[in-house]
């Protein structure tokens, strides 16, 4: 790389699969119905009020040992985590530095997020695309477009009705 290179929106290529890193959103103190998703107990058989439904259950062996063991999945706070996810870059706008993406982003609109690219298996998604190593480097005197959209698909699925959105053995 020349020395003085500012890295920008450049550096990614439509259609290309990026990792998108961040905090997610705290989401306070849970049970385990909401932190693990348990099903709970039975509504009846002896469960009747005192909160027994959405309790977790027994939680050790029975009454000779009396320990619990680590790691065991009992109520707590939730969040915030760090999460990666994959996203799709579907358009890139040079002149604002902006980058659309595709899917979901992890924390809050104003949070930030750090925006790499994908790496392991996920990286085998780009093998049709030429990306730009070890970035984009722009030539002298050539003009390059401000706004780079993904190719749209041939035909559009809820323009034609004829078609089914999924297969009959789904």
């Amino acid at each position: 790389l020349p020395e003085g290179h500012v890295f920008n929106v450049r550096h990614f290529v439509p259609g290309q699969w990026v990792f998108v890193s961040g905090w997610t959103k705290a989401k306070g103190y849970k049970g385990v119905m909401g932190r693990y998703n348990f099903s709970g107990q039975d509504a009846t058989h002896g469960n009747r009020g005192g909160g027994k439904r959405r309790s977790h259950g027994a939680v050790s062996q029975g009454a000779a040992v009396s320990r619990i063991w680590k790691f065991t999945r009992m109520p707590g706070h939730v969040g915030p985590d760090p999460l990666v996810t994959n996203c799709k870059v579907f358009r890139t706008e040079s002149t604002r530095n902006l980058l659309f993406l595709k899917g979901v982003v992890p924390g809050f609109k104003t949070g930030v997020l750090k925006i790499s690219d994908a790496r392991g298996q996920t990286s085998l998604r780009n093998r049709h695309i030429r990306l730009p190593f070890p970035t984009f480097v722009p030539a002298e005197g050539v003009q390059y477009p401000v706004t780079m959209q993904q190719t749209p698909m041939e035909r559009d699925p809820f323009l034609y009705p004829e078609l089914p959105l999924y297969q009959p053995d789904d």
